[in-house]
C-alpha cells in the first residue's frame, strides 16, 4: 500500500501533514506538458498554491484567510503501484476522451520530488 503524505505549508507557521493510505494513484495526462510516466508524477507531487485558505489565527480569536502551498509525497512504496491515468477531459463541451499517447518504462525510477525525506516528515 502506497502511503500518501499531502500536507500544508503556511508562511510563518510549522507545516501540517495528514498521512493517509491510498491504494493506486490518479494521474492526470491531459497537460500539454505531459508526455511520460515522470511527467505525470511530477505534476502529482508538484505543490499547489491554495489562495484564501482559512485558518484559526493563532494567540487571537477568530479565522484568518492566508495563502498556503499544498503538496502531495508518498511516504512509503509497495512492492506493485497502481497507476490510473485519467484519460478524460472535462470542458464547456462536456467531457472528452484523450487521445494521448504516454510513455511508461519497464521499469520506473522515482524522483525525490516524489518522496518525503526523513527531514520533512511532519509527526
Amino acid at each position: 500500500m502506497v502511503r500518501a503524505d499531502p500536507s500544508l505549508r503556511r508562511s510563518g507557521n510549522k507545516a501540517s501533514a495528514t498521512i493517509q493510505p491510498c491504494l493506486l494513484l490518479h494521474l492526470d495526462i491531459h497537460y500539454d506538458v505531459v508526455h511520460t510516466i515522470e511527467d505525470t508524477l511530477h505534476l502529482f507531487s508538484a505543490p499547489e498554491t491554495v489562495e484564501g485558505y482559512r485558518t484559526s489565527l493563532t494567540g487571537k480569536a477568530g479565522v484568518g484567510v492566508v495563502t498556503a502551498r499544498k503538496s502531495v509525497q508518498l511516504q512509503t512504496l509497495p512492492k506493485i503501484m497502481i497507476l490510473h491515468l485519467k484519460c478524460f477531459g472535462y470542458g464547456s463541451q462536456g467531457s472528452t476522451k484523450l487521445h494521448k499517447p504516454v510513455y511508461f518504462p519497464l521499469e520506473l525510477i522515482l524522483g525525490c520530488d516524489l518522496l518525503v525525506s526523513p527531514s520533512n516528515e511532519v509527526m
